[in-house]
């Protein structure tokens, strides 16, 4: 894809605070758990969450990296390997051990 000037990358944020987060218990299942695996200090803004998108287009390198985006552990980006099923057994995607942070 590089070669048609095209780039790709996945922004993986964790749970933003939305009125999405506001559903209360009967809208969605096991709500019980999911409250208590979202502590407030774990939301991540809007403007975090915009914030990691423009890191992402604006940095070269991140041509086919995953950004995951986090409260407590900033930005890391993972670089994957697109593996081409025509010549290759169906892999999917493989991951890379190399990890780099963004600067916020």
């Amino acid at each position: 894809m590089g070669a048609q000037g095209v780039r790709w990358g996945v922004l993986c944020p964790t749970a933003v605070q939305t009125n999405l987060l506001a559903m209360r218990e009967g809208m969605i299942h096991d709500y019980e758990g999911w409250k208590k695996n979202l502590t407030p200090h774990d939301r991540l803004q809007p403007g975090d969450v915009a914030e990691s998108f423009l890191a992402l287009l604006e940095n070269e390198d991140s041509n086919g990296a995953v950004l995951k985006v986090a409260r407590e552990d900033g930005q890391a980006f993972h670089q994957l390997l697109v593996m081409d099923q025509s010549t290759n057994p169906p892999m999917g995607f493989v991951e890379q051990e190399k990890v780099f942070l963004a600067s916020k």
